[in-house]
């Protein structure tokens, strides 16, 4: 079956120099939205989606309809902004998105490009968890935009130590006004005082157009789609673009304008739909004064919405968090927060039946995301931690109900068919060959049973113990295969490597 793929972006602007990063309307991520569908669905969405822009032609009735259109103050407060007429606009887009399509999402931050590049030579040991530091300075610097240490970077590269330093001493004194609610955060500072050593000048800083085509090789590969085209819209960079998705070894790849393809134009709309959104809720989470330790909530505005617009957020919410579901239908970097935010958003918002629900409690509703917002970003900052290897099941294989892990061993789809590792007599001793985990992180574990791999859940209460090995692992230190006793007293489970 034959697939055609488009992609566009949204803040696209790889320029990140001292006066990008310090400029007061910077955003710092950079987003990249594909759609596609099988060959013999084109003609159809074509159709429909070219009678979306004939209908919104007094929006573009000498160009192409792109996401331009949507002025940034029409998303100031999310969809609760949007007048009536762009309500009708934004509802009749994201109709358009019916099983038939597919979509890929990837945002990956403009900082985080700097900070990869100036501490490469910094790898994970098993004391130091480099990506980590790496993800507190990187939200260190977006967050708080620290003058001098961005001029050190671009500016003096020789005093790029010193200024860390002097920055994170600085906000450790200042997080002790308030420390409940930056004790994550200080110690994280503390930690990259520890190691912070020396970093070399970066000769030249390029944005990498790589990634995103990476995560999109993965979500093929995961979809089991092998016969297929993308096409990117042309930029001034001429091939680039395509240069990069030809390195992530993508195939069929070319660069079109955008005026000769609706896909690409439906890629754009979608990309900047997200993109305008995250940018409102990033501008309005993060503190509008660095020196002030204080919770920042979102205000009354974003909840005072009327039915309509409550239904855009369940609309927008399918097709990001729903739509043709994949493991890798959306794929970050090291720093994912407004990702994890704006998912945080719409999952928040379709919880609601009405509009009326809302304003019932309307006071308490900023406090309620925040806490839903800090749960979730608690959830992947700890996935990350883990970082546990993915393998993703092709899609083809689905209709097995298992696959074969890498040590051999049958693993069943749904966790929960998974046999649960049975501990007689108090004890039991095992030859395990690895430590894992499914997608809804219930802790699993292969071992070793008369010569043959063999697949086993544990109990939940060992998974601090499964993820606090698979960080070792990720560390540089693979214990495994091991004998493990696994043993339970008194209703608490115990696992210990002998």
């Amino acid at each position: 079956m034959k697939y055609n793929f488009y992609y566009d972006e949204s803040e696209h602007s790889r320029s990140i120099g001292f006066k990008t990063v310090t400029a007061e309307n910077f955003y710092d991520n950079f987003i990249t939205v594909i759609v596609g569908w099988k060959s013999q669905n084109e003609q159809k969405i074509q159709e429909q989606y070219c009678d979306f822009e004939q209908k919104y032609i007094d929006r573009h009735p000498d160009k192409e309809l792109k996401n331009k259109t949507i002025q940034p103050k029409q998303l100031r407060y999310g969809f609760a902004s949007a007048a009536k007429g762009n309500i009708a606009f934004f509802d009749d887009f994201l109709k358009l998105f019916s099983n038939d399509v597919y979509i890929y999402i990837s945002t990956f931050s403009k900082v985080e490009y700097i900070v990869n590049q100036l501490f490469k030579d910094y790898k994970n040991s098993l004391l130091f968890d480099m990506d980590m530091m790496r993800y507190s300075i990187i939200k260190a610097l977006v967050i708080y935009k620290p003058r001098e240490l961005v001029d050190a970077i671009y500016n003096n590269p020789e005093n790029i130590v010193g200024a860390m330093k002097t920055f994170f001493k600085d906000r450790i004194e200042k997080n002790k006004i308030n420390p409940s609610l930056k004790e994550r955060e200080t110690e994280s500072f503390e930690q990259i005082l520890l190691v912070l050593d020396d970093v070399k000048p970066i000769d030249c800083i390029e944005g990498d157009y790589t990634p995103p085509f990476d995560g999109f090789r993965h979500f093929l590969d995961e979809n089991s789609i092998s016969d297929y085209s993308l096409t990117i819209d042309r930029e001034g960079e001429h091939q680039k673009t395509v240069l990069a998705a030809r390195k992530a070894n993508l195939k069929n790849v070319d660069d079109e304008e955008s005026d000769n393809h609706f896909g690409i134009r439906m890629a754009d709309m979608l990309a900047g739909v997200l993109g305008k959104l995250m940018k409102s809720l990033c501008k309005n989470l993060h503190p509008t004064n660095p020196d002030v330790v204080q919770k920042t909530i979102l205000t009354t505005e974003w909840f005072d919405l009327s039915d309509a617009q409550l239904a855009l957020y369940k609309k927008l919410h399918h097709i990001v968090c729903e739509l043709n579901n994949a493991w890798y239908k959306s794929f970050t970097g090291v720093y994912a927060d407004d990702l994890v935010c704006i998912n945080t958003l719409l999952n928040f918002m379709s919880h609601f039946e009405s509009a009326e629900e809302i304003k019932s409690n309307v006071n308490m509703q900023g406090e309620y995301f925040n806490a839903y917002t800090c749960q979730a970003l608690s959830e992947d900052y700890r996935k990350k931690q883990n970082k546990l290897p993915i393998e993703p099941v092709p899609s083809a294989n689905l209709k097995t109900e298992y696959f074969f892990n890498q040590r051999g061993a049958k693993v069943y789809i749904d966790a929960q068919k998974q046999p649960m590792i049975s501990i007689p007599n108090g004890s039991i001793r095992c030859k395990v060959l690895s430590v894992g985990a499914d997608k809804n992180m219930l802790p699993l574990i292969t071992v070793e049973e008369d010569g043959n791999p063999v697949c086993y859940r544990l109990p939940l209460q060992l998974s601090e113990w499964a993820f606090t090995m698979v960080a070792i692992s990720n560390m540089g230190q693979n214990l495994f295969p091991s004998e493990v006793v696994f043993s339970k007293k008194e209703n608490n489970y115990y696992a210990d490597i002998i």
